[in-house]
């Protein structure tokens, strides 16, 4: 073969990268029911978009659990890892980090479904929108047997994100992508928490600069039992975490975004819980009203 031609293949090679980055998919895993991983693996091999890797970090000492993520090992876009001992979720998160090799690194949890155009509609939106660096999505709840039973919604960027963030995370953690830059510039989740690390990253990144935004679409099906986002939104002990972790984060470049989340977290804390879910019921039932209205109208 002739040098002209052997060049002339390696720009071709490095053309079609540029036009398909590889995705780095990072999945966590500790003791997932053997059908909740399944179904999360296979939601990620069958994407539309097909240059990823998937990176499993495998927690697990359930022999179920470690026996179904072992029956993917023959598929070449999947590395399985694991250590001879449990180190938990955050360093799990943070270890994938160091392993991916793809231009984007996306977030994955080992008992939700990905919606099949997750990683397209991701990819196709940061090649034309240059300037976002951490992406997200809209989110369906469902339940243990997989019956959507609500929605979560954030806002798709600027002020309006800003100020949701103030009050609640900006992006869904598992629903996430992100550029490689992010982790070349040495970030990575804080070990020393072992909650609301999501916040904190999230936190750390915007008050750097980096820009964080959401499709408009629904990419992810967040797995939760019954009375898990109930539990999550009543939580006093997540609440200390959030708190502290709002007092850390504080930025003197953004005063004014730092004390709104840190004054709102505070007072969080002495609402009544019953005040808490009853606000939640109401939201996720106008959430849920407005879903199937828009099914309805699509499907006429």
């Amino acid at each position: 073969m002739s040098v002209c031609r052997k060049q002339d293949e390696r720009e071709m090679i490095k053309k079609e990268k540029c036009k398909n980055p590889l995705v780095s998919v990072i999945m966590a895993a500790c003791n997932d029911r053997p059908e909740y991983i399944c179904m999360a693996v296979e939601s990620i091999l069958n994407q539309t978009y097909r240059y990823f890797e998937l990176l499993i970090l495998d927690d697990s000492d359930e022999k179920a659990t470690i026996e179904a993520i072992d029956s993917y090992r023959l598929d070449a876009r999947v590395r399985i890892y694991r250590e001879d001992h449990r180190i938990g979720f955050v360093q799990s998160l943070n270890k994938g980090l160091g392993l991916a090799k793809g231009a984007f690194i996306a977030r994955m949890d080992g008992d939700d479904v990905a919606s099949p155009d997750r990683l397209e509609k991701q990819v196709r939106y940061f090649s034309t929108h240059p300037a976002a660096d951490i992406l997200g999505g809209q989110l369906n709840i469902m339940d243990e047997t997989g019956q959507i039973t609500g929605r979560r919604s954030y806002p798709l960027g600027g002020f309006r994100l800003a100020v949701f963030f103030c009050m609640r995370t900006p992006v869904a953690h598992p629903a996430v992508m992100f550029k490689r830059a992010v982790a070349d510039a040495g970030y990575r989740y804080d070990e020393s928490l072992k909650r609301a690390e999501d916040i904190d990253f999230w936190l750390r990144l915007f008050n750097a600069g980096y820009r964080i935004e959401n499709l408009p679409d629904t990419i992810l099906n967040f797995r939760a039992e019954s009375d898990f986002l109930i539990k999550r939104v009543t939580d006093k002990t997540q609440e200390k975490y959030v708190l502290a972790i709002r007092r850390k984060n504080f930025s003197f470049k953004r005063p004014l975004f730092s004390m709104a989340g840190w004054l709102f977290s505070y007072i969080r804390q002495a609402v009544p819980d019953r005040l808490k879910t009853r606000v939640y019921d109401r939201e996720n039932r106008a959430r849920m009203y407005q879903m199937q209205n828009r099914d309805f109208y699509q499907g006429e």
